[in-house]
């Protein structure tokens, strides 16, 4: 009968109790894509704007009850929510639907980013730390990044793109 044992860095395999082979058990290298597509965790996703941009958004997503309901802020206000609705209902966000582009630039419009911020947030690749736990997973990566992984990225899950540049 053969079995294979770990005995500390080692895999040891014996036949019939006799130790046949030794050999150091190595994790195998992953190889990662330089491409890892378009899919990030709504995490990384909100973690793509800066903290003022968020405050910014989530006031102006208040509704004002001095004004009338259809007043143009409210109306904007009534529109942000329903964004916010939507990334708080998804698993995770594909960065390049045209919808996604549509919200940002809606908020561009309202004043909430400047013109280039758009291209900035759903532009820069996509780290293997964004990527939801099921991609993670695809690529033979753990489901949460360790903490090697983590280094790479200032000790946290993300870089917004205003720290990369």
């Amino acid at each position: 009968m053969i079995e294979q044992i770990q005995e500390g860095e080692y895999l040891v395999t014996y036949r019939d109790g006799v130790e046949i082979a030794r050999e150091i058990n190595r994790p195998a290298e992953v190889v990662l894509p330089e491409d890892f597509g378009s899919v990030v965790t709504v995490l990384a996703f909100r973690k793509r704007f800066t903290s003022a941009e968020r405050i910014a958004i989530d006031l102006a997503s208040l509704h004002d009850a001095t004004k009338a309901v259809n007043d143009p802020a409210n109306v904007q206000a009534a529109a942000l929510r329903q964004s916010q609705k939507d990334l708080d209902s998804a698993k995770y966000v594909q960065l390049d639907r045209a919808d996604i582009l549509t919200d940002l630039n809606t908020m561009v419009a309202a004043g909430l980013l400047t013109a280039g911020r758009p291209a900035q947030i759903v532009g820069p690749p996509v780290g293997s730390v964004e990527l939801p736990a099921a991609i993670r997973l695809q690529y033979g990566l753990a489901e949460v990044p360790s903490e090697a992984e983590l280094a790479l990225n200032g000790g946290r899950g993300w870089l917004s793109p205003a720290e990369v540049a």
